[in-house]
């Protein structure tokens, strides 16, 4: 265990844990750290001190004589101890130490794991969007205790006070429903929660907690937890921020009848705070039309958005993280913007961009194109037409896709989004999805890299690849079937949307089906999926993987006039 390179810095010596013997003398006062637990807030989230069992903790000595990371758990007796020993060492020891725990234990509720790291460097975590019940409410929140320093002297014989606080903002709607007649439990459905963002920056050691720059917007499932007289109370942990006025929608369908209700004042919610939003409804008043489900419009194109936390093996030693969807490309009338989609299972298909391209950056009706051409540096196209908008389809050397046989790409798609973007080889995407040895045994098969799967989201079945990250510990969440793993199949794995919420904050990549673009005619969309990589092949083409019901290939060689999809990457290490 590395004892070298954190920074808190406390009065003097010193605490032991059993894994450190090379740094950590041994004690002189045999005083085993206790632990005293409080959560601050019993009524926002309800993980309160009573049903909160496991917290980490990260423990410093001064002048970075030694830094140990430990879970603490609750046993039968209600008392907290570590999973090794800490000692102290004597009365005039000190320490610095700080605390968090994030969502419930096991695969079904598994979030982004606490760790070390995460204590020194702070991450970007995904909230939980299905909170639906009592256990994933509790699953959603987020308990801090920022660094603190700590004598023996001071403490209560050696008892080590944890005083955790809510990081999320809580938020509860009291839904009053007039003329709709008895409500109950089965009559209120569909609710959804639209517009607020999926993804935190969280830095243990000041327990701040910020939206995470190039955040999206996501739809939150909310747990109903009562029904009283005419009123519905619906309970959702959201990221603090200021929504402004009609930027929040709450679905609701009441006894078969949609609702929409969206906020006329700005709310601002802060890191820790509880809230309490009316709503009211009156049954009478039809709905103008169905009403669907928004997650809400994503923020600001930034020039660095967040990758997802899920990390890659590419190589032997190279690491990626991905992005959080495919690369897209929008028209205006009079510019391109770049972006990425909104979610992993997002994809344009047979709509306008993609099916308006005309040739060379242009297109003949505004829209979003998310399938490229792969061009080569010895292209003489400028604009957008260098990252492959072209409806070209006679010859690549005639159509200026570039003719030179492992030439690289003329721009690779990263540069559209900020620095440290780019796209995959053709070895690391094979290394990725054939030869990797990093992850977990899934569905009794070792080494799970990959697998055909449909999610159902948004009332759609998206078919597609997911790729599971190194070391992946989330387990079968609820709402998930597997199918095979490692080989080609008939997407024979299943996700609920509560499904592949967990698997996505667990770490895992999906990659859409989104078919292929040949000029302007987008075939095979929901059918199969083509991805490049930055490799090119012999004369006009280039490598891509291509999969399909029961076909995968990694190193599929094809031309590079056709129009596949786009996952960058950032490197992680």
């Amino acid at each position: 265990m590395k004892t070298d390179i954190f920074t808190l810095i406390a009065s003097s010596a010193l605490v032991l844990f059993s894994c450190a013997k090379e740094k950590s003398p041994a004690p002189a006062l045999d005083t085993p750290m206790r632990f005293a637990v409080t959560v601050e807030g019993t009524t926002k989230a309800s993980m309160t001190s009573a049903d909160l069992t496991q917290f980490y903790i990260q423990v410093t000595g001064p002048n970075n004589a030694f830094s140990y990371f430990e879970s603490i758990t609750k046993d039968a007796q209600d008392n907290w101890t570590a999973s090794q020993p800490i000692l102290w060492k004597d009365e005039e020891s000190a320490i610095t130490y700080a605390a968090a725990s994030y969502g419930a234990l096991g695969a079904d509720y598994f979030n982004i794991p606490v760790t070390n790291e995460l204590f020194t460097s702070g991450a970007t975590m995904g909230l939980l969007t299905d909170q639906s019940t009592q256990a994933r409410l509790n699953a959603a929140d987020l308990l801090t205790m920022k660094s603190t320093d700590l004598t023996f002297a001071a403490s209560d014989k050696g008892i080590v006070p944890i005083t955790l606080k809510h990081g999320l903002a809580k938020v509860n709607f009291v839904v009053s429903i007039d003329n709709a007649g008895e409500l109950t439990a089965e009559g209120i459905k569909d609710v959804v929660i639209s517009g607020v963002y999926n993804a935190f920056s969280f830095k243990p050691l000041t327990g701040e907690v910020t939206v995470s720059l190039g955040a999206s917007r996501r739809a939150v499932v909310p747990f109903l937890s009562s029904i009283e007289a005419g009123k519905v109370t619906l309970e959702a942990v959201l990221v603090p921020e200021t929504l402004a006025a009609g930027a929040l929608s709450l679905y609701i369908t009441v006894n078969g009848k949609d609702f929409q209700w969206t906020n006329s004042e700005a709310l601002e919610l802060e890191q820790g705070g509880e809230y309490t939003v009316p709503v009211s409804i009156d049954y009478n008043t039809v709905p103008s039309g169905p009403v669907t489900p928004d997650p809400g419009p994503s923020p600001d194109p930034s020039p660095d958005p967040s990758p997802l936390s899920g990390v890659f093996s590419v190589g032997e030693s190279s690491t990626v993280n991905f992005s959080p969807g495919d690369l897209q490309a929008t028209y205006n009338g009079s510019a391109w913007s770049w972006a990425f989609a909104a979610h992993q299972w997002d994809y344009v298909g047979n709509a306008a961009g993609n099916t308006s391209i005309n040739g060379n950056g242009t297109v003949s009706a505004n829209g979003t194109v998310d399938l490229f051409g792969w061009v080569g540096e010895s292209s003489t196209w400028t604009g957008a037409a260098i990252y492959g908008i072209s409806n070209s389809t006679t010859t690549n050397s005639v159509d200026g896709y570039g003719n030179v046989a492992s030439e690289a790409l003329n721009a690779d798609w990263g540069t559209t989004i900020g620095a440290g973007w780019r796209t995959l080889t053709k070895d690391e995407w094979l290394y990725l999805l054939n030869t990797r040895e990093t992850g977990a045994t899934v569905n009794s098969t070792g080494h799970a890299r990959r697998t055909h799967a449909v999610i159902n989201t948004d009332g759609t079945a998206v078919k597609g690849l997911i790729i599971f990250p190194d070391g992946y510990v989330g387990g079968t969440p609820a709402g998930v079937t597997w199918g095979t793993i490692n080989e080609k199949s008939d997407f024979t794995t299943t996700c609920t949307s509560a499904g592949w919420t967990a698997l996505e904050t667990a770490g895992c990549i999906f990659l859409p089906a989104a078919g292929y673009r040949a000029a302007s005619t987008v075939t095979d969309a929901g059918v199969g999926g083509g991805y490049w990589s930055s490799s090119s092949g012999q004369s006009t083409y280039a490598f891509a993987i291509y999969f399909e019901s029961d076909y995968m290939t990694v190193q599929f060689v094809t031309s590079r006039k056709y129009g596949f999809s786009v996952r960058l990457v950032r490197d992680a290490n």
